[in-house]
């Protein structure tokens, strides 16, 4: 049975925490491991290049700085996705991320 990864990002822009998060995903050994990627904004220009792999990539469109509905979209997410790990990439998804993880 594979372990199923959920990683959070603001967006799949250009960037290198954005370029390390596509490496890892589409890295991993898929005979283990299934994941998936939530950008807590908008999917970005980069996020066609996982879904050709396969992985599936979720928008959520958090509104303004402060969105605490953000919370119970990552929640649903670790729900119907059955995520066993959480990894998170730069400040605001490790906030956000690690508060819904941790519920």
């Amino acid at each position: 049975m594979r372990t199923n990864v959920l990683y959070i990002i603001w967006s799949i822009g250009l960037g290198g925490a954005e370029r390390l998060l596509i490496d890892l995903a589409k890295g991993l050994d898929k005979t283990k491991y299934s994941p998936v990627v939530c950008c807590l904004n908008e999917k970005g220009v980069f996020a066609r290049e996982l879904e050709d792999e396969g992985i599936k990539v979720i928008a959520l469109g958090k509104k303004g700085r402060v969105d605490f509905a953000i919370i119970g979209k990552i929640r649903a997410i670790i729900k119907e996705e059955n995520i066993r790990i959480v990894h998170t990439h730069m400040w605001g998804a490790n906030l956000w991320g690690r508060i819904a993880a941790g519920l």
